[in-house]
C-alpha cells in the first residue's frame, strides 16, 4: 500500500498485529513481565508520543513504574478508524447524500475511539492489578506509615516520660527546697531562742554582777537608793548593747570577784560605749564614778 495516510489507516486496525492480553489465571501461573511486555509493545504502535516506556521488570524502581503507567493512563494515540467505514461515499451521488455519509461515518468512527480508549483503560487497569510490583510498593509504604508512627509514638512516649521524670524531680527538688527552708527557718528560730536565752542568761549574770559588789558601795549594806541608781544604769547600759558585746562584757565581769574591779570592767564598759556615741555624756555617772 503505497498511500501513506491509507497506509496509516490500515495499520490502525491490522487485527495481525495485535497481542491479546493473558488472563488472570494466565498471568498468575506464567511470568508477567514476558506476558504482558508484548501487549503494550502492541499497543505502543499507536502512541503519538515515542519511545514508548517499557514494562520493566521485578528490579525497576517505583518512579519507572509509575511513570508507566502513568504514560497509559495518559495515553496520546493516533489509530483513526477510517479503515473499517461501512459506506463509502460515491463521487456521483448527490451532495446531500455524501454528508450524509460522510456524517454516518465520523459517528461511528468517534464510538470506535471511545470503545478503543475504554478497552485500552480495562487493559491497563488488569495489568495494574496483577502487577506485584504495585503490591511490592503499597507493602512497603505502609511498612515506611507503620515506621513513621511507630518512631513518632515512641518520641511521644520518650517526650512523655521524660516530662514525667522531669515533673517527678522539680517535684523533689521543691521538697528539697522546702525542707531546707523549713530547716533552716527552724534553725534560725532555735539560734534566735538560744541567743534570747542566752542574753537573758547574761543580763541576769551582769545584774548579778552589780550586787556581787555591793552596788559599789564598799562596806556594809548598799542604801535604797544607791541600789536603785546602780541598778538604773545597769539597765541602761544593757539597753545600748547588742549581743556580743553582752557577752563580752559577761565574759569580763565573770573573771572578776572583787568589788572594785567589777566597778572598773562596769567604769570601762560605759566609757566605752560614750566614746561610741551610744551613750550619751552624763549617762551611766554611777557607773562611771
Amino acid at each position: 500500500m503505497s498511500d501513506p495516510v491509507k497506509r496509516r489507516q490500515f495499520d490502525s486496525v491490522d487485527e495481525n498485529a495485535d497481542v491479546e492480553p493473558p488472563s488472570k489465571k494466565q498471568t498468575k501461573s506464567g511470568n508477567f513481565y514476558k506476558m504482558w511486555g508484548p501487549v503494550f509493545e502492541s499497543e505502543g504502535r499507536f502512541s503519538n508520543t515515542q519511545p514508548v516506556p517499557r514494562l520493566g521488570n521485578d528490579k525497576s524502581t517505583k518512579k519507572d513504574v509509575e511513570d508507566f503507567y502513568n504514560f497509559w493512563y495518559n495515553f496520546d494515540s493516533w489509530r483513526s478508524f477510517e479503515y473499517q467505514d461501512e459506506d463509502v461515499p460515491d463521487d456521483n451521488e448527490h451532495r446531500d447524500q455524501r454528508r450524509h455519509v460522510e456524517k454516518k461515518n465520523q459517528n461511528a468512527r468517534r464510538k470506535k475511539k471511545t470503545e478503543d480508549t475504554a478497552r485500552l483503560r480495562a487493559l491497563v487497569d488488569d495489568a495494574l492489578s496483577l502487577d506485584d510490583r504495585i503490591k511490592k510498593f503499597r507493602k512497603e509504604e505502609q511498612e515506611q506509615k507503620h515506621k513513621k508512627r511507630n518512631e513518632k509514638e515512641a518520641e511521644a512516649k520518650k517526650a512523655a516520660e521524660e516530662a514525667a521524670k522531669q515533673k517527678e524531680e522539680d517535684a523533689r527538688l521543691q521538697q528539697e527546697k522546702e525542707a531546707a527552708e523549713k530547716a533552716e527557718k527552724a534553725e534560725g528560730k532555735k539560734a534566735k531562742e538560744a541567743a534570747k536565752t542566752a542574753a537573758k542568761k547574761n543580763k541576769r549574770v551582769v545584774r548579778n554582777a552589780a550586787k556581787d559588789a555591793n552596788y559599789f558601795h564598799g562596806a556594809g549594806s548598799a542604801p535604797a537608793k544607791q541600789i536603785d541608781d546602780v541598778l538604773n544604769d545597769v539597765d541602761a547600759l544593757l539597753a545600748k548593747i547588742d549581743p556580743d558585746e553582752l557577752a563580752d562584757l559577761t565574759s569580763k565581769l565573770s573573771l572578776e570577784k572583787e568589788a572594785d574591779k567589777i566597778h572598773l570592767v562596769f567604769s570601762e564598759e560605759a566609757a566605752r560605749l560614750t566614746s561610741a556615741g551610744k551613750v550619751k555624756e552624763g549617762e551611766l555617772k554611777v557607773l562611771r564614778t
